[in-house]
């Protein structure tokens, strides 16, 4: 859901943008495993087991905010 929020505060003019989508996009990006996914894993409460489009959507969200900064990771 974080990601979803990140992707529309990119295309945004909100006053707040910056901090809303760089703290949104440090929570994406701390669920990046180590087989290229961005999803919680099952083990987790509420991951919901949709890790390919979970990760289809984070990657959209972090390169929409900074491709360059996420690019190792999306």
């Amino acid at each position: 859901m974080t990601a979803l929020a990140l992707w529309a505060f990119t295309g945004s003019d909100y006053p707040d943008k910056a901090r809303i989508c760089e703290k949104a996009a440090k929570f994406v990006a701390g669920f990046a495993q180590e087989d290229g996914g961005i999803y919680k894993l099952p083990q987790v409460q509420g991951s919901g087991g949709l890790s390919t489009y979970n990760t289809a959507i984070c990657m959209t969200a972090l390169h929409g905010y900074d491709p360059k900064k996420y690019a190792p990771i999306s």
